[in-house]
């Protein structure tokens, strides 16, 4: 079995599901490390899953950082004010109305 050493700067990929609804989503990888996983694999899956369960009638985009603590905690201390590193980062587009 051989190991995938993906560590692409940026990629994108737009998919259609059966509603005709089409995904983008963007990934963005500065992590600075060979990632030995198949992570735009991952990706994929995880965002057919999501839209699969929520039932998303909208076009939309998906954009996936992939980097280190250090970039994520001061994204966080720009964004939340919180200066420490997390796992997930997660900005809304839209509001919902209740």
């Amino acid at each position: 079995m051989s190991t995938l050493y993906k560590n692409w700067p940026k990629s994108s990929v737009t998919i259609t599901i059966e509603t005709g609804v089409h995904i983008v989503y963007n990934i963005d990888n500065k992590y600075k490390k060979p990632i030995e996983i198949d992570y735009e694999d991952i990706a994929s899956k995880v965002i057919h899953e999501a839209e699969d369960f929520v039932e998303c009638p909208y076009d939309c985009e998906v954009n996936l950082l992939i980097t280190d603590n250090d970039e994520i905690q001061t994204l966080n201390k720009e964004s939340r004010d919180i200066d420490a590193p997390t796992d997930v980062l997660s900005f809304p587009m839209l509001e919902k109305n209740e």
